[in-house]
């Protein structure tokens, strides 16, 4: 299912001034950018979305920050895969199942594993999609906050 592309928060525009749009991978990868980057409680119509990861990955505590950052990522992607399961039923119910992409969709959860590297928290997640494909997203805590790759 096709998504308006977003790049550092912004709409990207074609040089024709239309938005442009992205589906397959380049919308998972897109999508879980977006759901891990996002503070928890920033929306005011969407306090519950989003992550504790601002708070997380800078801990005092090594083996507990790192702990606790392992099982928020592995939390957000797992939300994240329910709610593309809910989304998926409704469209089929509307007989629209077709708009979505095998490639975008999580199968399954391969890993997610955090380590701590110097000052800051490395999470490196692999999924696989219904296509078959593996995808690998890396999240890294720094001066200017959560970076996702």
């Amino acid at each position: 299912m096709k998504s308006l592309q977003i790049v550092s928060g912004d709409l990207v525009l074609s040089p024709s001034g239309r938005a442009r749009t992205v589906e397959g991978l380049d919308k998972l990868r897109q999508d879980l950018h977006l759901w891990l980057s996002e503070p928890l409680g920033i929306g005011y119509t969407t306090a519950s979305f989003g992550t504790r990861l601002n708070d997380l990955m800078f801990g005092s505590n090594d083996e507990l920050s790192r702990q606790n950052v392992q099982s928020e990522v592995l939390r957000v992607i797992s939300v994240y895969k329910a709610w593309q399961g809910e989304r998926l039923l409704q469209t089929q119910s509307l007989g629209l199942l077709s708009n979505w992409k095998k490639s975008e969709i999580i199968a399954q959860i391969v890993e997610v594993v955090a380590t701590r590297v110097l000052t800051s928290i490395v999470v490196k997640v692999v999924l696989t999609t219904l296509a078959g494909e593996t995808i690998s997203v890396e999240l890294q805590s720094g001066t200017q906050g959560i970076r996702v790759t």
